[in-house]
């Protein structure tokens, strides 16, 4: 591997750039923390969610239980790092999801697995490495090397016998895997939640759309299985007078907050003009009443629509949700392919309750394949565009190569003013900085897509998502970024002879290595601090609070949930791509094994803290909160395994480069290894981990008979009675002389001292009596 010409202080520009990057996310890191820990005590709504859910009497968990929490983590800077090492993950599926445990588990594997890689290769690989060659040939030469690139694959020979070291170490790496993923993979198992007792039945031909026929069918199998048929009726109609209902809500909480906080309005409340439907001019009336005459008016209406559920209001759709008496019963179906081959009817596996996506269900199954055939399209188009993205970022890494070359010769006059050091930060810290905040931007336009199309499951629809952010990943972040680099890295070489193209992109995956380190490092010390600080919910509150909202206690609770949800496809995404990064890199950069350990113990330590107290995911609070129920990290498996076939396939590529023939037969072996462990995990537990084994079901504790309170969890939004008016008024006025304030960019926020009386707090959190530790306060 060539070196740039360009050094800080005797250090070569690879190992600059990334001792640059560790300056620089280290320093931004630390920078995060401190304002997290200032911020920490200001603004405990957002940095303790969890806590606050779970003292709301009228706030439960997807089960309908009460919310849990651990205890308040210490006041001192960084108090909060040993109680979140100390809650153990045991438990975890019951106070939080099973999503919590599989994915805080995956991030516990991944960092016991690099720790041991790291180990590993330190004793096998850098040593033999550091023995090479290649640095002790002259620095004009092609192949020469230094800094960090000496304990590389980069300082050896073709057909060197140090590459056996290197086979070696791709076995030990091979188990190491294996290991890891087969352990996590095993690991999930059923439970008794609603989904696990129930099935979507859709395409129901239009006269089998009846209980009594619905139940026949599933008669068949196993005569007096179903304990209820859930038609999904299209209830739009009623959900529009929800909605204005919920609206004539707020208008109330509201002017009863102006009645008390105003000194200028009197005591009957504030007025406000309103169009006479009679004569239709305008006339002044008090807000309060007129807003209460409008919810009750409204209640009554939705009412009586609910009851008679009129046809031409609430029609009648080609699905149904269907409840089981018993999950053994309910897994059987699910697994059983008659279903799928010779009825024209399909079943579908059981919804977590609050995650139906009801309106998708309205529609036949035919008509959603356009749609998800434009957002498909659409995604692969922004995946290729994106092609243009990391072509720009690279140039920017690689400003001395380009200058080198006869139609950019420009760049010389720019780059030879430069010191080296704004030379270094620019082409070594700038590029991963600019990709890490430029796919921010991806998340967010995929799951706008992905909305669009017809998918009746919110929780497939987190899936789906994951899987393709996480495909779109190993392209901008892994195959883009290996051809640019290369190409620019060797633009003179190859103009001068086309011909070298296959073999200098061939060669190029090794050279990457500095990009992936610098990438990898930069995320680890800048991205998850950044996580923990939570900038965007900060300011998202703050724009709430000055446009005039969050004044009522549901405007409260409202900013307050802004942003709370943890986005579990965006974290696995991530997640499994360092994983590909570092398992590629694995043995021809074994330093990035440091770095990729790194990635993963302070991932887990963040994602720990945030989904015990600053996050809590639900999809809408009148839908209900939901979870996965696991289903996430059966498709990471595969992920996981994929990269580690992209990573042998490349040694095989590289072990071919270096003429070691032999080693890249052994490789070859290695690949078919790989495939066989992949299908035999995936006959084995595949179906296991999305409906459950039938011999464990029934050898488990668990209730094997489905619960008296799953019957309403599947109840369609628009057939649930109207929340009660007034219910979340604002109770500050009660509260805010035993609370002592500090100013927040002009909000004043309840700070929370342990001096603070337990009624005052009682009162803000919505219970008449709560027991508060002092001692777990926060300290002003």
């Amino acid at each position: 591997m060539s070196t740039s010409s360009s050094s800080l202080d005797g250090i070569d520009a690879d190992s600059a750039s990334v001792l640059l990057n560790l300056i620089v996310g280290a320093g931004a890191g630390l920078l995060f923390w401190l304002l997290f820990e200032i911020l920490r005590p200001l603004i405990p709504r957002i940095y303790y969610h969890r806590w606050f859910l779970s003292k709301y009497e009228d706030t439960v968990d997807w089960n309908g239980d009460k919310i849990l929490c651990h205890d308040l983590p210490g006041r001192g800077i960084f108090g909060w790092i040993y109680p979140t090492y100390l809650a153990s993950l045991k438990g975890f599926e019951e106070t939080h999801s099973v999503d919590a445990v599989m994915f805080l588990r995956f991030l516990r594997s991944q960092a016991y697995m690099f720790v041991v890689l790291t180990l590993g290769t330190a004793v096998l690989l850098m040593p033999v490495y550091a023995t090479g060659p290649n640095k002790n040939l002259p620095p004009d030469n092609p192949q020469y090397v230094t800094g960090i690139n000496i304990v590389s694959i980069a300082n050896l020979q073709p057909a060197d016998n140090r590459l056996w070291a290197t086979l070696i170490a791709e076995f030990f790496s091979a188990l190491i895997v294996y290991y890891y993923t087969y352990v996590d993979y095993k690991a999930y198992k059923t439970r008794c939640i609603p989904s696990n007792f129930s099935v979507v039945l859709t395409e129901i031909p239009e006269v089998a759309r009846n209980e009594k026929a619905i139940t026949e069918y599933f008669d068949t199998i196993s005569p007096g299985c179903v304990a209820e048929v859930q038609k999904v009726l299209n209830c739009g109609h009623a959900q529009a007078k929800i909605g204005k209902y919920m609206k004539e809500v707020k208008a109330v909480e509201i002017a009863e907050y102006k009645r008390e906080n105003k000194k200028k309005i009197g005591p009957e409340g504030p007025t406000e003009k309103v169009k006479n439907k009679e004569t239709g001019k305008k006339e002044t009336v008090l807000s309060i009443p007129h807003h209460r005459s409008n919810c009750a008016k409204l209640e009554r209406k939705i009412l009586q629509e609910q009851e008679e559920r009129d046809p031409g209001k609430m029609r009648t759709t080609l699905s149904a949700i269907v409840l089981f008496k018993s999950s053994v019963t309910c897994s059987v179906i699910q697994q059983l392919t008659i279903w799928k081959t010779t009825s024209t009817w399909r079943i579908e596996p059981g919804i977590d309750a609050g995650a139906v996506n009801w309106r998708k269900l309205y529609v036949s199954y035919k008509s959603r394949a356009p749609i998800t055939v434009i957002g498909n399209i659409t995604i692969i188009l922004i995946t290729v565009f994106w092609g243009l993205v990391i072509v720009a970022i690279q140039a920017l890494g690689n400003l001395e190569n380009l200058a080198n070359v006869p139609a950019f010769s420009f760049l010389n006059g720019v780059v030879d003013t430069w010191s080296p050091l704004l030379l270094a930060f620019v082409q070594g810290v700038l590029p991963p900085l600019i990709l890490i905040l430029l796919l921010r931007l991806i998340p967010f336009t995929m799951r706008q897509i992905i909305l669009r199309q017809k998918i009746y499951s919110l929780a497939r629809v987190e899936c789906k998502l994951r899987n393709y952010f996480y495909v779109f990943l190993i392209f901008s972040n892994f195959i883009y970024v290996v051809i640019s680099g290369t190409i620019l890295q060797q633009l003179d070489v190859i103009l001068a002879n086309p011909s070298l193209l296959v073999q200098q992109l061939a060669i190029g995956i090794p050279q990457q290595a500095v990009f992936m380190m610098n990438y990898v490092l930069l995320n680890a010390l800048f991205g998850y601090p950044l996580l923990v600080l939570d900038p965007g919910r900060v300011v998202t509150r703050w724009i709430i609070f000055a446009f005039g909202g969050g004044k009522t206690e549901r405007g409260l609770r409202f900013a307050d949930r802004m942003f709370a949800n943890f986005f579990f496809f965006k974290f696995y995404a991530l997640s499994m791509l360092f994983t590909l990064l570092g398992t590629v890199y694995t043995t021809m950069a074994p330093l990035i094994n440091v770095f990729t350990a790194l990635y993963f113990v302070i991932g887990y330590f963040c994602c720990k803290f945030k989904i015990m107290y600053t996050s809590y995911h639900q999809y809408n609070p009148l839908k209900g909160y939901w979870q996965y129920g696991g289903i996430m990290h059966e498709g990471c498996f595969t992920g996981l395994l994929a990269a580690m076939l992209i990573h042998q396939v490349s040694m095989v590529v590289v072990f071919g480069i270096y003429q070691a023939a032999a080693q890249a037969i052994i490789e070859a072996i290695f690949i078919a290894m790989t495939a066989y462990y992949i299908g035999f995990v995936k006959n084995k537990y595949a179906d296991l981990s999305q409906n459950g084994s039938l011999v464990e079901i029934i050898g488990s504790k668990e209730a094997k008979e489905v619960q008296d309170s799953f019957f309403s969890k599947y109840t369609h939004p628009g057939l649930q009675p109207p929340a009660p008016g007034g219910s979340m008024i604002n109770k500050v006025p009660l509260y805010k002389e035993a609370i002592k304030k500090c100013s927040f960019w002009g909000r004043k926020e309840a700070r929370m001292y342990p001096s603070v009386a337990e009624d005052a707090i009682a009162t803000q959190i919505g219970l008449e009596e709560t027991e508060i530790d002092e001692d777990k306060m926060l300290k002003g």
